[in-house]
């Protein structure tokens, strides 16, 4: 029986007084290994995309008085529809001038750093339109999603807000997508697979399943599933709830758990001095031998100190592979680093990368599933993200 061991915490000085960390639950029981590398600044750069933050993109005070623009969407929302989280997320709308005189767009001011909006021409001529793309990076995440653009006409202080909802899930989608260990320990969770392929459950949380009930009933693999989920046993403070399966392209599935106590120590934990720009990532699967890159903006108030990144797995090493500024956002920067793993063992993952600088650091959760080496050759395993 697979499991993951207990709890590991430590109290870290962030300069604001002391803070609980907590990382990641390791499998059965074994003793946190960290493979670390030490980066200097002045490394290569590349672009996230994105937008400055209000304090910057929005300089006036006025209040929000008056008509609004004459702006027209079309249609009335971008709505992503069921996207998946291991990509970024695109969808586009136009907005149309009802005038008869020529509009100028000022500012357009997301709401969220996930969020990166491109207008075709910041000119709306009377009658006609512009065209606004918006790319959304929530990979990781699960769920209802709902962001807004603010789009700031001159001349008009109400901004036309261009609303973005959809819902992340893999090509299996979970049900719920999150849960609160505070306020029910016990469940069940429903499987769905999205593209009518069926699929068999193969682990929840490193166990067997407690399979309630399946559609069509009785046979190997089914197209719907509900099963049991417990977060007393096999480690109580899950950050993220492991469900692995056979489907080619939902390999892991990574709910996340909520719960007064994760709030508090995640309130504690997050300082605007040195932050990771995602919560978490899922690499799927990841054999030994094998590597896997994965991308985090993220924001650093000193750039002149040296960083050191630590990956909290047993057997997985990280080493930095890029880092460039944000060329629309200079507040920001986008790491690429590297995860290898030399796990020769068939477990669920829920890890933590950590960047450390002097006595502050951010971290990042890593979900997936580990597995041997190959035997043979064959393609990669589906489920890793994509930018």
């Amino acid at each position: 029986m697979l499991g993951h061991g207990p709890l590991e915490s430590r109290e870290e000085c962030n300069g604001s007084g002391r803070v609980m960390m907590r990382y990641g639950r390791l499998i059965a029981g074994v003793a946190v290994m960290v493979a670390a590398i030490v980066m200097t600044p002045g490394s290569a750069w590349c672009d996230q995309g994105s937008t400055a933050p209000p304090s910057q993109a929005q300089p006036g005070t006025a209040p929000l008085t008056g008509p609004p623009p004459p702006v027209l969407l079309e249609p009335r929302q971008i709505d992503l529809g069921y996207a998946n989280p291991s990509r970024i997320a695109t969808g586009v709308i136009k907005l149309r001038n009802t005038s008869s005189r020529p509009l100028t767009i000022g500012r357009v001011q997301p709401t969220c750093k996930c969020t990166t909006p491109e207008l075709s021409s910041m000119t709306i001529p009377p009658g006609q339109t512009v065209e606004m793309k918006a790319g959304v990076d929530l990979r990781g995440s699960l769920g209802k999603i709902s962001k807004t653009i603010n789009v700031f006409v001159n001349g008009y202080s109400q901004p036309v807000q261009v609303k973005i909802v959809g819902e992340m899930g893999y090509a299996v989608r979970c049900t719920p997508a999150e849960f609160r260990s505070d306020v029910s320990a016990q469940g069940n969770l429903e499987l769905e697979a999205m593209d009518g392929k069926p699929f068999r459950v193969l682990r929840v949380n490193g166990l067997a399943p407690s399979i309630i009930s399946q559609s069509p009933a009785g046979a190997d693999k089914a197209i719907r599933w509900t099963v049991a989920y417990d977060l007393t046993v096999n480690s109580p403070m899950l950050d993220y709830y492991i469900i692995e399966t056979d489907h080619p392209d939902a390999p892991v599935l990574d709910p996340r758990v909520l719960g007064g106590e994760l709030a508090a120590i995640e309130g504690r934990f997050f300082t605007s001095k040195l932050l990771f720009g995602r919560h978490n990532t899922n690499i799927g699967i990841l054999r030994a031998g094998e590597s896997v890159e994965i991308d985090v903006g993220m924001v650093r108030a000193d750039r002149t100190k040296p960083m050191t990144w630590e990956i909290r797995v047993p057997d997985l090493s990280i080493e930095l592979v890029s880092l460039e500024v944000d060329p629309k956002d200079p507040q920001w920067e986008k790491a690429v680093v590297r995860v290898t793993s030399a796990a020769e063992r068939d477990a669920p993952l829920v890890g933590a990368i950590v960047v450390r600088q002097e006595d502050l650091q951010a971290r990042m959760f890593i979900t997936g599933r580990l597995m041997p080496a190959r035997t043979g050759g064959g393609a990669a395993e589906g489920g890793a993200e994509k930018p």
